[in-house]
Order: C-alpha cells, then structure tokens, then sequence
C-alpha cells in the first residue's frame, strides 16, 4: 500500500504541463469504445449525462432498475507501474525512472437507479485523478509535480418527452457533491508541501445543482438517421464551498462547471439480426472550457449482433478506440481501450487507458 501511494505522488517527466478537461460528470463505457460518441443515440443512464432526450426512446412505462454500475478506467502505464512494483515487487524509484514521460491517471464512475419511459431517478460516483512528475524549465530543471483529482459524488432528475416520433426533449436536474484538488510545486516549495491538506488553492469541497437540456430529432425506417443537441450546466453550475474562505474565486481549488453546447449525428441501417452504426460528435462548440478543437471531436462505429454482442470502434480526441459488450438479461459486460489527450491538443500527450463495467439491472 505503501509503495502505491509513492507511486501516486511521484508520477512523470515532461515538458508541457496537463490542459483543461471537458467537464465529465460521467464516462460511458458504451460510449468510449466508439470513440466517446452519443449524443444523437444516448439512451438509459447514458442518457442522463450524455442528452436527456434519449430518455424518451421506446415503448410502455418500464425500461430498467439498475442494481449496480461499476467501471474502473487506468492508464496502460500506471498498470505496468503498479504490476512492477507491487507483483514484481521492483523498486519504486528505477521503477519510475523508467517509466518517466508517460501519464498516469485512474478513473471510476457508478450510477444506480430506476428508469422509465420519460422519467428517471438516481444517484452516481465519479473520480478522475491524473498527475505528471515533469522537470520544469524555468527552475532549472528541477522535478516538480502536477496533480488534478475530481471526486463528485450526487443525485439525478430526468424528465423527457417525445413529439411524435420524430423529435424527443429532455431535461436532466443534477445535485453535485464536488472534492477537487490541483497541486504544482518541486521539490523546494516548502510551503505548499506543508499545506497539502490546508489550502483552499490545493484542495476545496463545495456542492451545486445543474441542470441539462437536450434535443434530438430522428427518423424511422431501414435507415436511421438522428441528430442530437445538448446544452450542459446551463448557465455554469456553481459550485458553493462547504467552508468559508478568503481566497478569491479565481484562486480556489473548487472550479465552477461551465456551460457547453454539444451536438451529435447517427446514422443506422441493418437488419433485426444485426445493426452497424456510424456516429460524430463534437463538443462545447462555444469553446467555454477553451480546449484546442482537436480535443473536441469524436467518430464512432458500432457493429451489434441481435442487442446480445456488439464490437465498437471510433477515434477519440485523435487517438483510436476499441470495445467490445455483452448484454444479457440481468447482465451486461463492457470493456475495451482508448486514448485520451490531456496535453493541449491532439498529438502532444497522449495517453492510453484501459476500461471495464459490470453492469446489473432488471
């Protein structure tokens, strides 16, 4: 346990420091194995995060209870870090030495509930935490660290309504229980190592409510064709602190959720025994989170065999993705692998994660 902790703390080398991330309050894995697309097609918990309209998709009242959602997500180099030092028992530090220059990041989501035609509620789990170990060329060289976590912890209100069956309106209520934290200092900062659990610019927790909206337009036949719009956090999500603080808002570790605008294509064709579909996303058009629109873009593909198989692939952020699910009557099983940039843009630091979810509902 030890050793893993040293690991966290003790990350990469580089020369560029981590960008902002799209706000994620949620990761499918359905989605991440066709290149995290799905705002035209999203349905069930997915549809929750990802456009609320598709929770007015299908027929009668009842869709599903979901028991338990877990899914884990872990970088292919903290992998091979964490079997080397803890199964190998190699040393941590020529362990890290070796492994210098290549991200690390560990993510979790969880959703249970109860969803129906038109309405959902339920309760979710989210954490992403990735950290750099790089030397800093403005001191010298000198190793110096930099760490972003994001724990959310919440409930969930959808409501959705389809106009015929060509146009389906979502909107998506959300209350958030925030932990984030973001630290940078070598090894001289003596006061910033002393304050790890103290400062309100090192780590801060806060809560808000967010609301979502969504829009999607589809047509019927051998041929599918939708389209999907989102807007996420209308109006920001603000995020209150749990304590007083004097720091200045721009300052705090508690960042505010900012409102993107988020569009979607699906086109579907096949026959009852099998589906292929190919679909494009791209994401906060208005360029809020100020993302490169190389980091934007997302393409998908899905061949699936009677809703029992199916094999996913897409290019995510610029980098391939690939998956593969299994859906049965009480269970469902995804898992595959995808890049993600968290460097500027696509193409400066990539980083290669692997994912699973266990899915049981009723």
């Amino acid at each position: 346990m030890i050793r893993v902790m040293i690991l966290f703390l003790s990350f990469l080398f580089g020369l560029e420091a981590m960008a902002d991330e799209y706000p994620h309050l949620y990761r499918s894995a359905y989605f991440l194995g066709r290149g995290d697309t799905g705002i035209a097609t999203a349905d069930n918990e997915d549809a929750i995060f990802y456009n609320p309209a598709g929770i007015a998709r299908g027929k009668g009242i009842y869709k599903e209870i979901i028991f338990a959602a877990p899914m884990v997500e872990v970088s292919q180099d903290t992998r091979d870090v964490v079997k080397k030092v803890s199964i190998q028992e190699e040393d941590p530090t020529e362990t890290l030495r070796e492994h210098q220059g290549r991200p690390q990041h560990l993510g979790l989501n969880a959703f249970s509930g109860v969803i129906l035609r038109r309405a959902v509620i339920g309760v979710f789990g989210h954490s992403s935490n990735t950290a750099l170990l790089y030397k800093d060329p403005d001191k010298g060289a000198l190793e110096s660290i930099l760490a972003e976590s994001i724990v959310d912890t919440g409930a969930v209100f959808a409501l959705a309504q389809n106009f015929g069956k060509s146009i389906l309106m979502g909107l998506s209520l959300k209350f958030i229980r925030r932990n984030q934290a973001y630290f940078q200092a070598n090894a001289t900062d003596s006061e910033k190592l002393n304050n790890l659990t103290s400062s309100d610019q090192i780590s801060m927790s806060g809560s808000g409510t967010g609301v979502d909206l969504g829009f999607v337009y589809q047509t019927e036949g051998r041929t599918n064709f939708s389209v999907g719009l989102t807007v996420s956090d209308v109006g920001n999500t603000i995020l209150v602190p749990d304590k007083e603080t004097t720091s200045p808002k721009s300052e705090r570790a508690l960042k505010d959720i900012k409102q993107t605008v988020n569009t979607g294509i699906a086109i579907e064709t096949g026959a009852q025994s099998s589906k292929f579909k190919i679909l494009l996303d791209a994401r906060d058009l208005l360029s809020a989170t100020g993302q490169d629109p190389s980091k934007r873009l997302h393409v998908g593909t899905e061949l699936s065999l009677k809703g029992f198989i199916g094999f996913t692939g897409g290019m995510n952020q610029g980098y391939p993705t690939f998956g593969t699910f299994m859906d049965i009557r009480f269970l469902r099983i995804d898992m595959g692998i995808y890049g993600e940039e968290i460097g500027e843009q696509a193409g400066s630091r990539p980083d290669t994660r692997y994912y699973f979810k266990l899915h049981l509902g009723l």
